[in-house]
């Protein structure tokens, strides 16, 4: 597994934490939060690929390497359905937006998305990736 993408993946998820750890006082700080949930999610699946494939498993697209990864126990720690759900909000988050929407998006990826992706990053890191 390329170490880059772990470090890569370390800092996009340390940028949204960040993002979710001041108050929101303007519409461009929504826009900045799913930016960064984006910019976590890409890396995350992509660091899973590269890590089923460093273990001899193909995987095709975002869906598989999830259901992969959880198979063989890359994703011990968050559940399935997360993960399922973030690829159908990240899918969202791409092609709409308006204030309600990216309000309920801000507080799933607080409530759920970062967990997973602290969580994964943890397990990634203590695997050696």
């Amino acid at each position: 597994m390329n170490k880059t993408k772990l470090i890569n993946l370390a800092r996009a998820v340390a940028t949204l934490e960040k993002a979710l750890s001041t108050p929101v006082t303007e519409e461009r700080d929504l826009a900045g939060i799913i930016k960064s949930f984006e910019y976590s999610y890409e890396l995350a699946w992509t660091t899973l690929k590269a890590t089923l494939e460093a273990q001899g498993q193909e995987s095709q697209g975002p869906r598989d390497v999830i259901k992969r990864s959880w198979q063989i126990g890359l994703l011990k720690i968050a559940t399935e359905r997360v993960w399922l759900k973030m690829i159908e909000d990240r899918n969202l988050t791409v092609h709409t937006y308006d204030e309600i929407f990216a309000r309920e998006m801000a507080k799933r990826i607080q409530e759920d998305y970062l967990p997973a992706f602290l969580a994964l990053k943890e397990f990634l890191e203590n695997l050696g990736a």
